[in-house]
This record gives C-alpha cells, sequence and structure tokens, in this order.
C-alpha cells in the first residue's frame, strides 16, 4: 500500500509537472522531477528487494531514496527558499524608501539572488554524485573515492551558492541603509 501510495505521488507530480502551461525551464523544478523519477527507482528496487531477498537491492533502495530522492527535494527547496527570503526582505526594507508611490530602489529578482546556472550545476552535480555513489555500492573497492570526492563538491558549491546569495543580501541591504541614511540626513537638515 505504501508503495502504491508513492508512486501515485510521484507519477501525479510529473503529470502535473509536464501539464504546467509556464514554459520557462526552471532548475528547480527539475529537482522535483529527479526526486520523484528517484522516488519511483527507489519504490521498483524496493519491491525487488521485497521479492529476491537480497540485501543489495534493499541497500540500493535506501541510497536511492535517500541520496536522489531526499536530496533533490532538500537541495532544490533550499535554493529557492533562500532566494525567496532574501527578496522578500530586501523589498520590506526598500518599501521604506518609497517616494510619492515610486520606488527608489530596485530590489534584485528572485532569479538573480541565486542564478538558474548555479542551480542546473547543482542539479548535475547531484545526479553525478548519486551514480558515483551508486556505483560505490556494488564496486565498494574502486570508486568510494569518486564517490565521497563528488559529494564533497557538490556540498563545497551548495556552501558557495549559497555564500553569494547572502553576500549579495548583505550587499544591497547596506545599500537600502545608507540611502535610507541620506534621505533622513536630507530630511532633517
Amino acid at each position: 500500500v505504501i508503495a502504491l501510495v508513492l508512486l501515485g505521488f510521484a507519477g501525479a507530480t510529473l503529470r502535473l509537472q509536464l501539464q504546467s502551461r509556464r514554459k520557462v525551464r526552471d532548475a528547480h523544478r527539475d529537482f522535483w522531477r529527479l526526486a520523484m523519477i528517484n522516488l519511483i527507482i527507489a519504490v521498483l528496487l524496493w519491491g525487488v528487494a521485497a521479492v529476491s531477498g537480497e540485501p543489495l537491492f534493499e541497500l540500493l533502495a535506501a541510497a536511492v531514496f535517500l541520496l536522489g530522492f531526499a536530496m533533490a527535494v532538500v537541495t532544490g527547496m533550499l535554493l529557492k527558499i533562500v532566494a525567496f527570503l532574501i527578496w522578500l526582505h530586501l523589498s520590506a526594507a526598500s518599501e521604506s524608501l518609497r517616494d510619492d508611490g515610486h520606488r527608489m530602489f530596485k530590489v534584485p529578482r528572485m532569479k538573480s539572488i541565486i542564478a538558474n546556472d548555479d542551480s542546473e550545476r547543482l542539479l548535475y552535480l547531484l545526479l553525478a554524485s548519486e551514480a558515483a555513489a551508486l556505483a560505490a555500492l556494488v564496486f565498494p573497492g574502486h570508486l568510494s573515492g569518486t564517490a565521497a570526492l563528488l559529494w564533497l563538491v557538490q556540498f563545497c558549491y551548495l556552501e558557495t551558492v549559497l555564500a553569494r546569495a547572502l553576500w549579495r543580501y548583505r550587499a544591497v541591504s547596506n545599500n537600502i541603509r545608507e540611502l535610507r541614511k541620506r534621505r533622513e540626513k536630507r530630511s532633517g537638515a
């Protein structure tokens, strides 16, 4: 029953994304597609493990679920949520600088806070890391180091992308603060 519910969820999510009217490619949606494909593969591997009793299939099912499904969902949502929260805070801060209904300061768009190219690179790194980890489970003596290195690179790149977003937030926030100080100085003089 659990397997059927998970397969139904993954299938419905993929179907809804394919039926979407929005034709602009978005790497964040690709994370969800990858996650749903991994969920389907994990459930199928879980079924094979239940029928065959082979422990390798159980291990592969768990790895696909955690490293493929869960990591894709978490990474995709983290990128989208961080970009949204930064945009939201900067928009709120810039609202106080309105002058006669016109914005005095332009807040960067969410797509420029975390670039789509960075999200795509993270998607490909995640896919390569997952593939290497699964291959290392089958051939542990030969591919464990490669898998570990790929996961390290993927997490370091994720940290870099998030740090750049934070630096961008601080830079724009400082600009807003300076503009507010100049405006207060003019109005107080």
